[in-house]
């Protein structure tokens, strides 16, 4: 995380690493991790399903650790196809 000047606006450390790098490596507390920074790198990694919300997954990049099992009912954090069955089941 990084400070914001504004809130809804982007902090100026990510506009710093878009600029300089399209996909950029980052730290996080549980390792290093890619930053998406482009809207087309976004629905790419959105749409493609060897990525990964699960926090369960092996080596998900986050402070989350796989140990910790999302809350029943949660399915933000779900892959397919249990994420869309779940999602269905709320939206028309």
């Amino acid at each position: 995380p990084r400070d914001r000047q504004r809130p809804l606006d982007p902090p100026p450390a990510y506009r710093e690493l878009a600029a300089t790098s399209r996909v950029p490596s980052v730290q996080t507390p549980s390792g290093p991790a890619w930053l998406i920074t482009h809207h087309e790198d976004c629905r790419t990694v959105l749409t493609d399903r060897s990525f990964s919300s699960d926090p369960r997954t092996p080596g998900y990049p986050s402070y989350i650790s796989g140990g910790i099992t999302p809350p029943p009912g949660y399915f933000l954090m779900f892959d397919q196809p249990d994420h869309t069955r779940l999602r269905r089941l709320v939206t028309r």
